[in-house]
């Protein structure tokens, strides 16, 4: 016994410590599982297992004590907190489940490259080159869930590592293993070396989904999932959420009218049509706003300049309208009004805020508006470029509108 500092014979009310026995029901953390959490009593107190490693065949016991005094050469009862242990089991047994079925839809390329199982969630990642698609992902967790249904049992056995291997199993590369190995089989699906704790049967899973997909590094992706109670759960929040969504859009097909695919059934088309009609809204709101800015005063407001030989005359136009097509057809409308012109027209969007530069095609051999555009992005904290009779970008804010201003005419008349 330790707290942490050195060897102790007794830890006292609210001491930390480590606690070594002469044997143990714990899983210290190896191989990607986590330790075990759960409780030691003794007749003269309890002590809370935060955790559980291993150190050269040493099992540490980090412990909290909650209760009275725990001592050393004292009958002591080891207790593993069950819920977390199962479901600690129920991930470890699938993510062996589900390396066989990466490697079977994705191909025997598939190696693991690294782990975790913890009782929430396992994460797996693993060597392939491009994102799994949806249809991968669905192949995964239907052949991991009809291992599941199949209730097949969880073979253990100990061998040598020569003998494992030449029998099939699965051993990680970079793993180091001892002569004697452990070999965990699910019948004739998966085959793996593993030292970690498992299901006795594959039922106990109970059920698998895939929640995450991504990628870790240039040919490592990445899968996290879930079983047991935390799938189950999660599926049943998802499906009150869809059920409550669904009937706000008033969607009220049975669930076999669903299940069979029927014409507006499915949430996701409701969603479809509902983001379009927003979009088309949206776009007729900005169009109405382009339509009543004041072109008459933005005409009237032009100056006139005179600069390398060419004149013509320029306006800076702050109009609040995010739409680009319709900022661009307002350019187009003044510059027919204005002729020989340099138009510039600051929009007002959402955080980003469209900014569009044209010139006439009288002046372009001396004015580009992709350099003008630069200038005063650049001014504005924003970026962008274009051709010599057009061009456009965005600044993150409107403060230096005024400025913009100046330099706009201070370049054209100077």
């Amino acid at each position: 016994m330790s707290n942490g500092q050195s060897e102790v014979s007794e830890l006292k009310h609210e001491q930390t410590g480590l606690i070594v026995t002469d044997k143990t029901c714990f899983y210290a953390e190896s191989g990607g599982q986590v330790g075990d959490h759960g409780l030691i009593r003794q007749a003269g107190g309890e002590a809370e297992v935060l955790d559980t490693t291993k150190q050269g065949g040493v099992f540490l016991h980090h412990v909290k004590v909650t209760d009275g005094t725990i001592e050393v050469d004292e009958p002591t009862q080891l207790i593993v907190q069950s819920t977390e242990r199962r479901n600690t089991a129920s991930n470890h047994s699938a993510t062996h489940l589900m390396h066989a079925a990466l490697r079977q839809v994705l191909g025997s390329h598939v190696q693991q490259a690294g782990s975790l199982v913890e009782p929430d969630r396992l994460r797996f990642d693993f060597t392939h080159n491009q994102p799994l698609t949806q249809s991968e992902l669905d192949q995964i967790e239907g052949l991991v869930m009809a291992e599941i249904v199949k209730s097949v049992p969880v073979h253990t056995e100990c061998m040598t590592q020569k003998a494992a291997l030449e029998r099939g199993a699965m051993a990680l590369f970079g793993e180091k293993y001892g002569d004697e190995v452990r070999v965990i089989q699910m019948g004739d699906f998966s085959m793996e070396l593993c030292g970690g704790i498992h299901v006795g049967n594959t039922s106990q899973i109970r059920l698998f989904k895939i929640v995450s997909e991504s990628g870790v590094s240039s040919g490592v992706r990445r899968i996290e999932a879930i079983t047991a109670d935390r799938a189950t759960e999660y599926l049943s929040a998802l499906a009150r959420e869809a059920l409550q969504t669904r009937a706000q859009a008033g969607l009220t097909l049975g669930w076999q009218k669903y299940l069979e695919g029927a014409e507006g059934s499915r949430l996701v088309d409701f969603v479809d049509h509902t983001q379009a009609t927003v979009k088309n809204l949206q776009r007729e709101i900005q169009a109405l706003k382009g339509k009543n800015v004041d072109l008459d005063s933005l005409v009237n407001s032009a100056e006139d300049f005179a600069r390398d030989g060419v004149s013509g005359r320029f306006v800076f136009a702050d109009v609040p309208v995010d739409d680009r097509k319709v900022l661009s057809d307002l350019s187009d409308r003044l510059q027919d009004k204005l002729k020989d012109a340099v138009v510039v027209i600051l929009g007002q969007g959402n955080g980003s805020h469209p900014l569009i530069v044209s010139v006439s095609p009288s002046l372009v051999a001396k004015l580009n508006a992709g350099k003008i555009l630069g200038e005063l992005a650049k001014m504005m904290g924003g970026k962008g470029g274009g051709r010599a009779d057009f061009a456009q970008g965005s600044v993150p804010s409107r403060t230096e509108i005024a400025s913009a201003r100046v330099a706009l005419k201070s370049g054209l008349t100077s």
